[in-house]
């Protein structure tokens, strides 16, 4: 009935920083789900996406030289979360996929300016990492196949460090020193339950 039908709901709320977004409703009612799933696509939906600025702060101090240096930090995080859902009618399975996806930057500017000299150090941080968390369904079987993993996927971090000098505009010495880290992805494993269960599913795949 209208009553059972306005029970069958399924959404998703992210809570970031202590900050709770509001919820992202992917069906609502059975009718709704039926052609949710009848007209599903290969186009993500989106769940939270955007940025923001974790520090932004600008400091001076005075060096036992008696100069004064000046510090600034700068850092953001972009964040993209989206979610997928696939399913085959032929072979009767159902996948979902929240994946999540973040990249953090860091600048910082540590410098000492006078009348007839200048000196400093840059540096930037960038890293990117993503997490997949999927579901698979198999209905065919009985009991119904349930899997559940999260993959962490490959992810890169750069460092770049400028070292400079400079007297009356005019640059005597400037060093630069970039390094980069690309780090593989994994299955991150789950409890045994669910790791057998994925065996059976996927063993024709094997």
């Amino acid at each position: 009935d209208d009553d059972d039908d306005d029970e069958i709901t399924a959404s998703m709320s992210v809570i970031l920083f202590d900050v709770q977004f509001p919820p992202t409703v992917f069906f609502q009612g059975y009718s709704d789900l039926m052609e949710k799933l009848w007209s599903v696509s290969e186009e993500p939906t989106s769940i939270i996406k955007g940025s923001i600025l974790l520090i932004d702060h600008l400091q001076s101090f005075m060096l036992q030289s008696g100069l004064v240096a000046n510090a600034e930090f700068q850092g953001g995080l972009g964040i993209d979360v989206s979610g997928i859902i696939e399913l085959s009618l032929w072979s009767q399975k159902c996948k979902t996929n929240i994946r999540s996806r973040g990249a953090l930057v860091i600048n910082s500017v540590i410098k000492v300016d006078t009348t007839f000299a200048q000196a400093g150090v840059k540096s930037n941080s960038e890293a990117t990492a993503a997490l997949d968390f999927v579901s698979s369904v198999k209905f065919l079987d009985s009991p119904i196949l349930i899997c559940l993993q999260l993959l962490n996927g490959p992810y890169q971090s750069r460092e770049k460090v400028t070292i400079y000098k400079s007297l009356q505009e005019h640059v005597v010495f400037s060093k630069r020193k970039k390094r980069t880290r690309t780090f593989q992805g994994a299955e991150l494993p789950l409890h045994q339950a669910n790791s057998e269960m994925c065996k059976k599913m996927f063993a024709d795949q094997q």
